[in-house]
């Protein structure tokens, strides 16, 4: 009896080791491509990218995650092809971030709509690549 104690203990140690090596070597990788509803998808993509609504997907969202590195910040996005119009992708990104304390910035021609978040002083952008039949839209978060 005190022999299977130790041995569990032992395995359920080893097993723990290795968990939270894991997590620290996905929160610090430099370039991770996690498959939605993975382990690695939930530690290491932050929740507002992996709620964030993909109006008209067409296809599987792609996911990606970075540490950040020296001067370049941490950022988190999630890129998918849409049969959605753009005012149709821009009132569903609106109504998901708007709640969550974000705020949209003036747009600038040519460049990605910006949502600012002050008290977390985080930032998403969003762009929008037309194209048909398929839309290309990215979202990406810098922390």
């Amino acid at each position: 009896m005190r022999l299977a104690r130790i041995l569990t203990a032992s395995v359920l140690a080893i097993l723990a080791g290795w968990l939270a090596a894991h997590v620290i070597r996905v929160r610090l990788a430099e370039s991770l491509y996690p498959s939605p509803g993975s382990f690695d998808w939930y530690i290491s993509v932050s929740s507002t990218i992996r709620h964030m609504p993909t109006p008209g997907l067409a296809g599987s969202p792609q996911y990606f995650t970075s540490a950040g590195d020296g001067p370049k910040p941490p950022q988190d996005e999630v890129t998918f092809r849409t049969t959605a119009s753009q005012p149709e992708i821009l009132r569903q990104i609106r109504a998901y971030l708007i709640p969550l304390g974000y705020t949209e910035l003036p747009p600038e021609p040519g460049k990605p709509i910006v949502f600012r978040n002050e008290p977390k002083q985080t930032a998403v952008y969003l762009a929008i690549q037309p194209g048909q039949p398929h839309s290309e839209v990215t979202i990406t978060q810098y922390e």
